[in-house]
């Protein structure tokens, strides 16, 4: 019974269902208390969910149970004396003989490369964007005119791009004519070639020859779209072994670049920039995975300083944080960012944070514009139940009843925590 319930568990970390796995993963433990596999497995468990301060508190209860049981199998018990360090680590040592050895060189190489100093990227100014309107932000309808406008966005200081050292440009050239993926069509994160990077090691031998290849900006992106692209991506200590320090390299070579206070952004439109954006966005989604949500917003708000375009829509997300903190000015100071932005996270978030500072008036006409624009979303957020509209696979429909399910199913906690926000709105709107 034991075996099975622990054979349930990992089928349920596989499906990412951890509270299903959790559950499955008690049962095998009051079915057998005292078996090493359900110490594993407990400690796999809670490396999947990156929780791993527990996972290090867990390995030493049950390294000290089983030496007073006698247990004396050494492999297994090294396991838990290196998780009681480091759970993650031990478990890649543990799975070693079933891997990829591409991964596992690849591990080898991350584990140098990144500890290198890092090197000195200058910043080349360029001319600005030639039409400087954020990804999300589409045109509106004057209705006094009858005809598309637009609000520009308001951008501060200087468009640049940030260029590599000589000898880093040089090892990019070699790179380019061994590493057989490209980048990622537009904002995306994969690539359409089903995994084709991985199937040659020659790449692979030539990092383990290069460690400065870790200098390159554009080396990491490829790897960490390569990574992306590996059959077994989803196993966690991919992600926290492999793709975070990756990503972290990349942090510190641009807070070090472009400190707060520097007069630079870095658009998107240039193609130079794309592989830190695209780093930059890749960290905050680790951080999300690794229940890191302050690390994440500081994440965001960098890549919104770098890149006030906003082509990857981060400052939804950044918005729903601001408002889940109780964070209200800054969510306001958001959205002067974006005007008559058609995201509903900004719009009806700006009317949440009005109302909660006790400006009930500004958050009447707010909500106002928000509905003349996006009229769905109250319906969806104040009925107790709805059913869910149909999806489409191809992207969300301003104003349409997608983008209002998805909202609801992003917020309505937060609107219900409000005393009597859900009221007024329904009163208002009726």
């Amino acid at each position: 019974k034991a075996a099975a319930w622990q054979r349930r568990t990992t089928m349920y970390i596989d499906e990412g269902d951890f509270a299903g796995a959790q559950t499955a993963f008690a049962t095998a433990l009051r079915s057998d208390p005292d078996n090493p596999g359900t110490a594993l497995l407990e400690i796999t468990l809670l490396a999947a969910q990156h929780r791993d301060d527990l996972a290090r508190a867990r390995a030493s209860f049950w390294l000290h149970r089983l030496r007073r049981l006698g247990f004396r199998d050494e492999g297994f018990m090294e396991f838990l004396t290196q998780a009681v360090d480091d759970p993650q680590e031990a478990l890649v040592d543990s799975q070693a003989d079933a891997l990829d050895p591409i991964l596992l060189d690849l591990y080898d190489w991350v584990s140098v490369a990144t500890a290198r100093p890092l090197p000195d990227y200058r910043l080349v100014p360029v001319r600005p964007p030639r039409e400087p309107v954020a990804a999300g932000q589409l045109p509106l309808l004057d209705d006094a005119l009858g005809r598309v406008r637009r609000r520009p966005l308001e951008f501060f200081g200087i468009p640049a791009e940030l260029r590599p050292p000589a000898a880093v440009r040089r090892l990019e050239a070699q790179w380019r004519s061994l590493f057989p993926g490209g980048k990622p069509e537009s904002i995306r994160l994969t690539l359409a070639d089903e995994g084709r990077v991985w199937q040659s090691a020659q790449w692979s031998d030539f990092l383990l020859a290069h460690p400065e290849a870790a200098d390159s900006l554009d080396c990491l992106d490829d790897l960490a779209t390569a990574l992306y692209e590996h059959p077994e991506s989803t196993l966690p200590w991919i992600s926290h072994a492999l793709l975070r320090p990756l990503v972290e390299r990349a942090w510190m070579l641009v807070t070090g670049a472009l400190p707060p206070e520097a007069a630079y952004y870095l658009p998107w439109a240039r193609q130079h920039n794309r592989p830190l954006l695209r780093l930059l966005f890749r960290r905050y989604l680790c951080q999300l995975e690794e229940g890191q949500p302050q690390g994440a917003a500081l994440t965001l708000e960098t890549l919104l300083r770098l890149n006030p375009q906003d082509n990857h829509g981060v400052r939804a997300e950044l918005m729903n944080h601001y408002l889940r903190c109780g964070e209200d000015q800054q969510a306001l100071a958001l959205v002067r960012r974006f005007p008559d932005d058609l995201l509903a996270d900004l719009a009806y978030g700006e009317v949440l944070a009005l109302y909660r500072l006790g400006e009930q008036e500004r958050a009447r006409t707010a909500l106002g514009t928000a509905v003349h624009r996006l009229p769905r979303i109250p319906h969806y957020l104040t009925r107790k139940r709805i059913k869910r509209p149909r999806l489409s696979p191809v992207g969300v429909t301003p104003g349409g009843d997608d983008q209002a399910w998805m909202y609801r199913e992003a917020m309505r906690d937060v609107w219900e925590a409000e005393p009597g926000i859900l009221s007024w709105l329904k009163r208002v709107t009726a």
